[in-house]
């Protein structure tokens, strides 16, 4: 009886311990390929971010051609 009321305690005190966090990518540095060249397409950054990404880009040496026909049919389908 003991060793059950100890595990039970060990339990829900672990789970009381765990807490929860929501990972939100909100850093340039953790874009994927076709996410740096769609913001690179699409956005308008400021200078900063727009260098920031321009070197990002070239450092991981994204080919964004490949997605710039993608990017401009869902432009014409979207009617900007």
């Amino acid at each position: 009886m003991r060793i059950n009321n100890y595990l039970i305690l060990f339990l829900s005190l672990s789970l009381f311990s765990c807490t929860y966090e929501k990972v939100v990518k909100n850093s340039m540095y953790d874009l994927d390929e076709f996410d740096a060249c769609y913001l690179d397409h699409k956005s308008s950054l400021d200078e900063d971010k727009q260098k920031y990404l321009d070197m990002l880009i070239k450092l991981r040496k994204y080919n964004c051609s490949r997605y710039y026909e993608l990017f401009v049919r869902g432009t014409i389908i979207q009617g900007y």
